[in-house]
C-alpha cells in the first residue's frame, strides 16, 4: 500500500500519515510540530485512522508504545 494519510478534525491535530512499508506514523498538529513514531504496527495505525477521536487513539495506541521524535522545522 505505501502511505496513507487523513486531514483530521481535532482541536490539536491537523493530520495523519502512515508509512506501512517504514512502519512510520507522522502526526502533525495545529500549532504547526510534527511528531514521527517508528515501528508502529499496521494494526495500531488502523487503530488511530478508524478511531471517532484521533488524539484519544494516540494516546491509547501510540504514545509511550512506539520510539517518538519530532521533526525539525
Amino acid at each position: 500500500m505505501a502511505v496513507i494519510s487523513k486531514n483530521v478534525f481535532s482541536s490539536h491535530i491537523d493530520r495523519v500519515s502512515y508509512d506501512d512499508i517504514k512502519r512510520v506514523l507522522t502526526v502533525t498538529y495545529q500549532n504547526g510540530k510534527t511528531s514521527v513514531y517508528a515501528g508502529v504496527t499496521p494494526d495500531a495505525a488502523k487503530e488511530v485512522f478508524s478511531a471517532e477521536s484521533v488524539g484519544k487513539a494516540i494516546h491509547r495506541e501510540i504514545r509511550g508504545q512506539f520510539e517518538h521524535s519530532y521533526l525539525e522545522g
